[in-house]
């Protein structure tokens, strides 16, 4: 929701300008009514930890004391989300609750207006949705508590009956879809989700998987974006799609990604943006396929840059078709192994199941006796996790690393053998 901010910040001392302030911007520090030298705003009669929700024109709507709420209290949560959520829809923009206000998805947006959130609860949807030309947001819990889990446990299930998500009248950048799994849809053009006739969405911090776009010439099992389209596909994860028909042909394309040739999404594009492609497939393009037109003159390689492959470069023609329609630099891969290490004195077996919901298994294979690490990474470089630290004998080993108590992502296993170094990212979906 872009009409809600933070504007102050109280503290028990003074300060003229506090760090968090938006653009500068306070609300006037008198002292607290009940005490001396606490800056809080006495005209309502403050005190301290005091929470107070303005109406746009700022006046105050109501007050109450967050003392008794804790944030990781899931209860106390929805409490205070659903409070402001009420306050917001007061003159302005709304906020429609899936299943609470309507049971299906598509009737919220039938009754939505530009501007409002459409947020659903944790569960399964089984249904196909179509934006209507609206300037909306369709989203999961993970839109406010911004908790990966959120995104695994909101799922849109197609139910293998056309393309879940439909956007094609034209919907600008401030429709939205973000926090949501999209699975099981089934069409000849965009299985999971079909973007066209010069729409231009953000789809972000998605699961898009497991979606089979079938028929003679099929394209887009994740999403084809279609008739000068420009979205902005980011930070998600596109896994298991495919395309697939009754044709004997090479004319299935983009098991991840479909392009036609007159659009120009942006897909990752920068530090931090960049979407996750794994196990998708097609003829050709099976992570990102784009069309080639008729005249190349002019033609600008699209921005694909710092997404994940399972090997960087990705294989071009079998992973990203063309070429020179792609500007994949800046990607990074799921195995990696040091330019010092000395494969002669070990074998990596790849980890297993990749992506995986639980635990995840690695072997490997020792052919001298040496110390041997094994260590989980997150992609900032943060140490979460040490699974083994051992002087290991000649043979073969499995390790399995239990993540139930982390969150969905990539992880980075790495594992030391002596003075050799190799590393293997993993995907923990759930």
């Amino acid at each position: 929701m872009t009409d809600i901010h933070i504007i102050g910040i109280g503290k028990d001392a003074y300060n003229s300008s506090l760090e968090q302030m938006v653009d500068g911007n306070h609300l006037p520090w008198v002292e607290d009514s009940s005490a001396s030298g606490y800056p809080v705003w006495s005209s309502w009669n403050a005190t301290q930890r005091s929470i107070y929700i303005l109406g746009r024109d700022g006046i105050q709507d109501t007050t109450f004391n967050i003392t008794p709420y804790t944030d990781d209290d899931s209860q106390d949560y929805s409490y205070l989300m659903y409070l402001i959520l009420l306050y917001r829809n007061n003159g302005g923009s709304q906020t429609i609750l899936i299943p609470d206000d309507f049971s299906e998805v598509q009737t919220g947006i039938d009754m939505a207006q530009n501007g409002d959130l459409i947020l659903l609860e944790p569960g399964t949807y089984y249904e196909q949705i179509n934006f209507l030309g609206k300037n909306i947001t369709v989203g999961s819990l993970f839109f406010h508590k911004m908790n990966s889990d959120y995104i695994g446990e909101s799922v849109l299930d197609g139910q293998g009956i056309g393309s879940v998500i439909t956007i094609e009248n034209g919907e600008g950048s401030n429709s939205k879809i973000m926090g949501l799994t999209i699975k099981n849809g089934n069409s000849s053009n965009g299985a999971g989700l079909i973007i066209a006739n010069q729409s231009n969405p953000v789809i972000e911090k998605n699961h898009i998987i497991e979606n089979i776009g079938f028929g003679c010439g099929a394209v887009g099992g994740g999403l084809a974006i279609m008739n000068e389209s420009s979205p902005k596909i980011i930070s998600n994860m596109i896994l298991n799609n495919s395309v697939m028909g009754p044709c004997d042909c090479i004319c299935y394309f983009g098991g991840g990604i479909f392009v036609d040739s007159s659009s120009t999404p942006i897909v990752g594009g920068a530090e931090g943006l960049g979407n996750i492609f794994f196990e998708n497939y097609g003829d050709y393009g099976h992570q990102l396929f784009r069309q080639l037109p008729i005249d190349t003159t002019g033609w600008q390689p699209l921005n694909g840059q710092f997404n994940t492959f399972e090997n960087c470069p990705p294989d071009f023609i079998g992973d990203v078709y063309p070429a020179n329609g792609w500007d994949v630099s800046h990607c990074y891969s799921f195995l990696t192994v040091t330019p010092n290490s000395t494969p002669s004195s070990f074998n990596l077996f790849s980890a297993y199941p990749n992506p995986f919901n639980e635990s995840i298994t690695i072997s490997f294979r020792l052919f001298e006796d040496q110390f041997t690490q094994m260590n989980i990474f997150d992609l900032s470089g943060k140490l979460v996790d040490k699974i083994l630290n051992d002087y290991k004998k000649i043979g073969n080993y499995t390790i399995t690393w239990n993540a139930n108590n982390y969150a969905s992502g990539i992880y980075i296993v790495q594992l030391n053998f002596g003075d050799a170094q190799v590393s293997q990212k993993v995907l923990l979906l759930k």
